[in-house]
């Protein structure tokens, strides 16, 4: 049995994501706007100067945020769903055999006989 995750559920790889996602999504706006405010002289260096460049950069955040939340969606979301992509792809893989069965098309090689495997 798992132990608790930080979203407090036992349930899914995807909802267990999304709470690092949005942590390092916050983390990186602060220490990148920080890293403005300190090494540019865009903002003056004054405890106002820092919430003006955290205020002006809000607007991006909406982005970086939007970013985390898709790709931990698909990359944690399609972990799960790889699990029944066997279901899709085999029998197509089983259709296009008996296709290129039937009309000689087909480039791979035939299985290997018994007797012939040296042991």
């Amino acid at each position: 049995m798992r132990g608790p995750v930080i979203t407090g559920t036992h349930s899914g790889v995807g909802k267990t994501a999304v709470a690092p996602g949005l942590a390092a999504s916050i983390l990186f706006f602060v220490v990148t706007n920080f890293g403005v405010w300190a090494l540019d002289s865009l903002y003056p260096r004054t405890l106002e100067g820092l919430v003006i460049c955290y205020v002006a950069a809000i607007p991006f955040f909406a982005n970086t945020l939007a970013g985390t939340l898709f790709y931990t969606a698909v990359l944690f979301g399609g972990v799960p769903w790889s699990k029944f992509a066997h279901m899709f792809y085999k029998p197509a893989a089983a259709f296009q055999k008996k296709v290129e069965e039937a009309n000689g098309s087909s480039n791979l090689p035939r299985p290997a006989n018994v007797n012939h495997i040296v042991r």
